[in-house]
Order: structure tokens, then sequence, then C-alpha cells
């Protein structure tokens, strides 16, 4: 994940000594020294009530990502503007294929917030292919903010007409996903203050 990562709380059960901010900050620096990939920031107590906002339901998280899309067909400033201007669709969204071995299937209603897309520029397309001719109009990064749960490689090819719209539909060409990074998660957290122990 990239950006500031997501929230997360430990909880201490019969505790009989509760950490002070001073040891809390020196677990921090321990964590943050012994691993390369996993880094925590503003470790602080909190209370019960705090520990509600994480766990709350998906329709008041928003997730926000950064995909590469590759099109099928060239694709016009005007289909990538029409993307662009997506605010607030409603997607039903059946299982993914990939995932139908473990979830039930069913329809699920889930909602785009917003999609910001562009064109990728020359550099960007060298970094991707060697074949800048052929897809200097066939690749665009898109940043789509959605209720978490949104499954966002369907929303961009369709899943063989199991997630409508999608990204296809509105660009008119097939698509497919080459890249999706979540860049962070849009929530009411942290609390602004710390009101002791839970």
């Amino acid at each position: 994940m990239l950006g500031s990562g997501r929230p997360f709380y430990i909880q201490l059960i019969n505790a009989r000594v509760f950490p002070d901010q001073a040891s809390l900050d020196r677990v921090l620096d321990e964590i943050n020294r012994s691993h390369d990939r996993v880094k925590c920031q503003g470790l602080r107590p909190i209370t019960r009530d705090e520990t509600e906002i994480v766990k709350a339901g998906q329709e008041q998280k928003h997730k926000e990502y950064r995909c590469i899309i590759r099109t099928d067909a060239s694709v016009t400033e005007g289909a990538v503007e029409k993307l662009s201007n997506v605010r607030d669709l409603v997607l039903e969204q059946d299982t993914p294929l990939r995932v139908l071995h473990r979830r039930s299937p069913m329809l699920r209603k889930r909602r785009v917030i917003s999609v910001n897309a562009r064109m990728l520029t020359v550099e960007e397309v060298t970094m991707v292919t060697k074949d800048v001719e052929t897809f200097s109009h066939r690749l665009l990064v898109a940043e789509v903010v959605s209720e978490s749960g949104t499954y966002i490689k369907e929303f961009v090819h369709g899943d063989w007409g199991r997630t409508t719209p999608s990204v296809g539909t509105i660009l008119g060409t097939p698509c497919d996903i080459l890249s999706l990074d979540v860049v962070g998660l849009k929530m009411d957290w942290p609390p602004a203050a710390a009101s002791g122990p839970v």
C-alpha cells in the first residue's frame, strides 16, 4: 500500500500496566527500525469508542487507488475526459470469477466516488513498454476513489459483463489493468486526541 497506510489498533486484554506514550514511542521506533517494508506512525492510546471508527462499515470508508490501464483501441482525450467526469457511479458487481471459489455468489452494489484519468506521457509509456508508437494512445493512469469493498480490477475490465458499468464500457473499448496500487484510505482517523486507556 502506498500513501499513509491502514489504521489499526491493538487491544491489551487484562493488562496490569498500561503503556505510557514514551513506551509506545519506543515500540514504534523498534518496529520502524527492524523492518524495511513495514512502517508504523502515530502509535498512541485510544478509547473503546474510537475503535469503532476503525471497525466501521464500508459505507463510511473510501479507498483511493491508482491504476495503469491498457485499452484495446486508441483512446481520445475526449474519452479520457468522459472517464474523468465519473462521479458517484453505482456499480453492480457479481462476485468476480477470480474469487468465486472462496466467496459466495451474489450481486453487490458499490459506489465509485470519483475517477481522475489521464493519458500516460511518452516518458511514462517507455517505462511500461518499448513499443511507444503502438501504445502511446492506449495507456492511461486513473486515480479512483471508491467505497471499500469495490472490486477495482473488475471495474476496469468488466469481468465479462459481471461488473457494470466498467471503464471499458465508459471508454467504448475493452480494457485491462496493468497495475493497481492502494494509495490511501479515507476515514475519520486518527481521532483528534486520545482520552486514555480503553
